[in-house]
């Protein structure tokens, strides 16, 4: 969940300054859009029904043989990142580099995007990591109350120090959909 601050709210993001970000996010604008899912919703979607740019979480053997076969049966080609062994993205590998490429290819390949979709997709063709702004006396806490304001400061950029562990997964038959890359 942490590592979901570190992403860009679009495609578009990386290529203006972290200056600019901060005054767009401000106001609201480019949030990371998340929703939790269970994997019994995600089967009765079409491929078709979800972005291009799509990310599925997943962090139990069940859930993440269930996402690897609904992909398969609807020719899904959304990102599955989990912590099962064997399965998707490795959980630890995901990044922003693995995130632009998923989305760069995808967006390469969706045949419904107009000619000004094209040139914002050739814009984010930019470096997608931002430096990090070491934010060190801070000890983070893994609660649900403040995580909202820490993530906030991640996305601005500031790295937060870990004083506990925070666990992916869940306990529950769910995915997480990501969105808005």
């Amino acid at each position: 969940m942490r590592n979901l601050a570190s992403m860009p709210g679009d495609i578009v993001e990386r290529s203006y300054t972290l200056e600019q970000v901060a005054v767009q996010r401000l106001a609201g604008l480019r949030p990371v859009m998340w929703t939790p899912l269970s994997i019994s919703a995600l089967e009765t979607f079409l491929d078709s029904d979800l972005p291009p740019c799509c990310v599925l979480f997943t962090g139990q053997l069940e859930v993440a043989q269930r996402v690897d076969a609904w992909q398969t049966s609807v020719g899904g080609k959304a990102l599955h990142v989990t912590t099962v062994e064997g399965r998707g993205v490795p959980a630890e590998a995901f990044n922003v580099q693995v995130l632009k490429d998923h989305c760069l290819q995808r967006l390469d390949d969706y045949p419904k995007l107009n000619g000004g979709q094209r040139e914002l997709v050739d814009r984010s063709r930019v470096k997608w990591d931002w430096p990090r702004v070491p934010f060190e006396k801070f000890k983070v806490k893994g609660h649900n109350i403040n995580l909202p304001n820490h993530m906030a400061l991640e996305r601005l950029g500031y790295a937060l120090n870990d004083s506990c562990r925070l666990a992916f997964n869940w306990g529950l038959p769910q995915i997480l959909w990501l969105t808005g890359c």
